[in-house]
């Protein structure tokens, strides 16, 4: 492989921090193939994620012992992500508004928030 060419592909390969909010789950992922929904929001797929997908223990892990930059999300031009359930677990961790809105509440989630961890700013993609 030409140097050139080297140097590209191992700057592509590099992990970024990301910007929680300036990430998009992927509508298009086969496990939300089965949804009605013709055009979803990001918040119909955290709802749907919430509700159907065991987001819950996830999330309640991330709080509890915060994000694992070695689960690193994979993220394409289109914005979309690789790693719906743990972006939406961040983002319901982050947006009480979203928690409401998707019925993501209860003592044991206010007290995992309460308590904390390494997952309120940025994502290492």
């Amino acid at each position: 492989m030409p140097e050139a060419e080297t140097q590209e592909t191992n700057e592509q390969d590099r992990a970024k921090l990301v910007e929680v909010d300036d990430l998009l789950l992927d509508p298009k992922n086969p496990r939300l193939a089965s949804n009605d929904l013709e055009d979803p929001t990001q918040e119909d797929l955290v709802k749907i994620l919430w509700q159907q997908m065991a987001v819950d223990e996830l999330l309640l892990s991330i709080a509890a012992n915060g994000y694992f930059p070695e689960e690193r999300l994979f993220v394409i031009p289109s914005d979309e992500s690789e790693g719906n359930w743990r972006l939406a677990a961040v983002k319901l961790l982050r947006d009480e508004g979203l928690r409401q809105d998707v019925g993501a509440t209860g003592p044991e989630i206010e007290e995992a928030i309460r308590e904390g961890g390494n997952w309120n700013a940025s994502i290492d993609l």
